[in-house]
């Protein structure tokens, strides 16, 4: 039967029917009840949106769509008509009923816009016939996609505003930015207070059960793990999060720029990351990157539309549908990068049923195949964890001692102004700190540019920090800060009234805000000086103003002057904002109590007593401990000494490191004495922090357990006398936070030869070349002594074992990683009386089997024996033969 008859146009295949016929046998086929299944999925969906032309509005409105919906149809799609008609169909799809026929609808509606052509092939089943229809695939222009995506990545989202009001003074973020200390966490429950060390001194030489793992940022597209797919980026405020993934794209982009139009690379020669470009970078197996504001996706968490929405051009020549289609059959090729879950509002989630809806993939029921990296700030991770067990954590801890100089060096471009900044920084315990942090090392670089000096407290380090916007506002290029750069009267506790509200909100915390939410005026002033930020959000056609903070924490800044002022303008009321605090919430609205106790000190009594209420209810035992550090951080900011009755029952510290260390040493200094401080376990990073911990023990007699974590040339710079002798020290462990270099230092010797009861002393990556004579003091006492990869040679050996020979009570010895080659014939008059021998990687040889053999031909009682990464070759049955007493010989 010969019913249509085929004839051509330029561009266009046409289908002329014969329509009585055609229709009559689309009638047949309903009487007869043929049923041919129709699978409507999206390719099926995007074949026929391919084949329709202008009467589409028309079709929505027969299908049953209102007119109001084809209109948001087009809006969301202004450029592309095919993309029009296929969110008309979605949407269509979307609405129906559980007991519709979408063939029988879409045949009808087809057939009302004289459309029997597509009729006929949907009656049939022939368009969706995977045979016959035209695979959409083919369509999607891959470099096209890439080109638009390096050229808004290279020059607008990496690049860094080196100032907030002049718009202008922006850098490549490859020249400004500084690798972060990232560390995988293996156990996250077990770091949850800002990423501290363990903090159980009561067995000093064993190993910690938390494994922690150095990464890259590249790296991190390419863990081997359950989570290989899915990572969670945590860290506090501030601490280069946003930055991190930026700098992922700018490698991405660099690295993708060679292929796609090598022009966009030529501009600017520190574009080009050096680790991007080398050969086998994890990146390169990426044909797409996106990265995505997550507070940006509150009415539509769909990953395709939010990339139309915050990337790709108005006027972009990629079709939805057409990205969609390669995301979903190229998952292993893309990479999403999200970027602060803790601004999405938890009722969002789950809006849409898309196949790209966010919950979903973050459930890993779709895109299993890409790799998804979200960040989220600390307090949040918990939780996270419980809904989304898939992920692997990932923590960023800032910026290291060298992190933190190569930062200025970069921002100064290597100039004096740089190099004294540096030397202040180091020689300042609150700056060290401080600096860990990047976006107050920023800050700290900001002020410093102006002023050539720095404040020590936080609050005070942020109150400059806005007086520097103000200053930059009033055009005012002075070194000092002029004294009349003031807000505009009540302009901070306006704003803050605002901010507050945002902090404590039913529905969660809110970071951006309407223009409406303040009083007239005051949005558009706060954006003037800095402190707001204008982010219009688009959502189709309209354009609804809002404004954020410069960052949360000035928002926090902002709120706790509305807070503080609160407490005299109407003290029931800030009371009871105070009583309604719970111990979740004062963890997580940390800097803004903190800001509030710097500026009111009549405001930091009745904090600082809420907050030893919770302690003292508190039943689970790190949260205690994290909230007896916030009293701390209260307290320091406070800087009121009659306040020191309300951190009375403080008798003893988790663990100290960074600023929390920085508060202990004040209250130390106020209080004078801890004489129920037992054991004590810290992080030092800088010789100012060692200063900080030489002074903090010398107000604990009853200390009898010390362990350090140390970090580079920790030198302390003290006189002798100054090193405390603590007659109850029982217990010493001095290791590195990270052994890939040795730890040089005087204060390690300086401060064992000050003792005089030490038992157990164990030592890890600490050049201890030249100085093992310190030990003599303790040999009538010493059990246990454990000296790993301290770089000791044959003379430092000699001597040891000469000390070591009056240690009657020695049952431990650990020289693993020493170089004990020639060595062994020394040790024949200590192993009788041991009962662990470790000589691990020591390079022992064949030239050292006799001496070895002599050893253990010595009578004794030896338990245990480590000889493992030794050339031990023919010697096992020697070994055996003459340690007939070993019960463990791990080789």
């Amino acid at each position: 039967m010969q019913a249509f008859i085929f004839y051509k146009q330029p561009n266009q295949l046409k289908c002329v029917f014969k329509t009585k016929t055609i229709r009559l046998l689309l009638l047949l086929l309903f009487l007869l009840q043929i049923k041919v299944g129709l699978h409507m999925d999206d390719i099926a969906l995007q074949d026929l949106a391919r084949q329709l032309g202008q009467e589409w509005p028309a079709l929505g409105v027969n299908l049953g769509l209102k007119w109001a919906q084809i209109e948001h149809s087009k809006a969301d799609n202004p450029m592309h008509t095919k993309s029009q008609i296929m969110d008309m169909l979605v949407t269509w799809r979307r609405g129906l009923g559980p007991d519709a026929d979408p063939k029988q609808l879409l045949v009808r509606g087809l057939d009302a816009v004289d459309r029997t052509d597509l009729a006929w092939k949907v009656a049939t089943n022939e368009l969706f016939d995977s045979k016959n229809r035209t695979d959409i695939r083919t369509d999607f222009d891959l470099k096209a996609c890439q080109a638009e995506l390096v050229d808004y990545y290279l020059n607008n989202l990496c690049k860094v505003r080196m100032h907030p009001l002049i718009p202008s003074l922006v850098r490549d973020l490859g020249s400004i930015y500084t690798d972060l200390q990232l560390v995988r966490r293996t156990h996250p429950c077990m770091y949850e207070q800002s990423g501290s060390r363990p903090t159980d001194c009561s067995s000093l030489e064993g190993e910690t059960n938390t494994k922690e793992t150095h990464l890259s940022h590249q790296s991190l597209v390419s863990l081997d793990c359950r989570g290989r797919y899915r990572v969670l980026l945590t860290g506090k405020t501030g601490s280069g999060k946003s930055t991190l993934l930026k700098k992922i794209t700018h490698d991405w982009s660099s690295l993708t720029a060679l292929d796609v139009d090598p022009s966009l690379n030529s501009e600017e020669g520190s574009r080009v990351s050096d680790s991007a470009l080398k050969q086998g970078s994890p990146l390169s197996k990426f044909m797409l990157l996106f990265t995505l504001q997550l507070n940006q996706m509150s009415e539509n968490p769909n990953l395709v539309d939010a990339i139309f929405d915050q990337i790709l051009s108005r006027d972009t020549k990629v079709s939805k549908p057409d990205l969609k289609n390669y995301i979903e059959n190229h998952q292993n090729k893309v990479l999403f990068l999200l970027d602060g879950f803790e601004e999405l509002p938890p009722n969002v989630l789950g809006k849409t049923k898309a196949t790209d809806n966010l919950k979903d993939v973050l459930l890993c029921r779709a895109l299993r195949h890409s790799c998804i990296i979200v960040t989220s700030q600390h307090h949040v991770a918990n939780q996270f964890f419980k809904i989304y067990p898939l992920f692997a954590r990932v923590e960023t801890t800032g910026l290291g001692l060298r992190g933190r100089e190569e930062y200025i060096n970069k921002y100064f471009k290597n100039s004096q102004t740089g190099a004294k900044l540096i030397s202040a920084i180091r020689s300042s315990v609150t700056l060290s700190g401080l600096s860990e942090i990047p976006l107050l090392l920023q800050m700290i670089c900001l002020v410093w540019a102006d002023r050539n000096s720095l404040p020590e407290r936080l609050t005070e380090l942020y109150d400059n920090a806005v007086k520097i916007l103000l200053m930059h506002h009033e055009g005012k290029k002075e070194d000092s800060l002029p004294s009349r750069s003031k807000l505009p009267d009540g302009l901070l506790n306006r704003l803050g009234r605002v901010a507050l509200e945002g902090l404590l909100g039913k529905d969660g915390e809110r970071l951006v805000f309407p223009v409406e939410d303040f009083q007239q005026g005051d949005a558009a002033r706060g954006c003037e000086i800095g402190l707001l930020v204008p982010e219009d959000a688009h959502r189709g056609l309209d354009v609804q103003s809002t404004v954020a903070f410069l960052h949360c924490t000035f928002q926090e800044l902002c709120a706790a002057s509305y807070l503080a002022d609160l407490f005299k303008t109407d003290k029931k009321r800030f009371i009871r904002y105070v009583s309604k605090l719970t111990e979740f919430s004062m963890i997580n609205l940390e800097y803004l109590l903190r800001f509030c106790c710097g500026k009111s000190k009549k405001a930091a009594r009745w904090i600082l007593s809420r907050a030893k209420k919770l302690q003292k209810q508190c039943v689970v035992s790190y949260k205690a401990d994290e909230l007896q550090r916030l009293r701390l951080m209260f307290y320091l900011e406070a800087r009121s000494k009659t306040l020191i009755s309300l951190l009375s029952d403080i008798v003893s510290f988790p663990s100290l490191g960074g600023e929390h260390l920085i508060a202990a040493h004040y209250f130390v200094q106020c209080k004078r004495s801890l004489p129920k401080v037992t054991s004590l376990s810290v992080v030092c990073t800088s010789p100012a922090e060692s200063r900080l911990v030489m002074n903090i023990v010398h107000h604990t007699p009853k200390l009898e357990h010390l362990l350090m974590w140390l970090n580079g040339a920790m030198d302390s710079g003290e006189d002798e006398g100054s090193f405390p002798i603590l007659a109850n020290l029982k217990s010493m462990s001095f290791r590195p936070l990270a052994s890939s270099l040795p730890c040089q230092c005087s204060l390690v010797p300086n401060f064992i030869s000050h003792q005089i009861n030490l038992s157990t002393i164990f030592l890890s990556d600490i050049d201890m070349h030249g100085k093992v004579n310190v030990f003599q003091t303790h040999s009538s006492i010493l059990q246990c002594l454990r000296l790993i990869n301290c770089y000791l040679v044959f003379e430092d050996i000699k001597t040891l074992c000469r000390v070591l020979s009056d240690a009657k009570d020695l049952l431990v010895l650990d020289l693993s990683g020493n170089n004990l080659s020639g060595t062994l014939d020394f040790f024949i008059p200590i192993v009788p009386r041991l009962k662990e021998l470790a000589m691990a990687k020591c390079g022992l040889r064949d030239v050292d089997n006799e001496s070895l053999v002599r050893v253990l031909s010595v009578p004794h009682n030896l338990p245990y024996l480590k000889l493992s990464q030794n050339t031990m070759h023919g010697l096992l049955d020697t070994v055996t033969s003459n340690a007939p007493g070993v019960q463990v010989l791990q080789l």
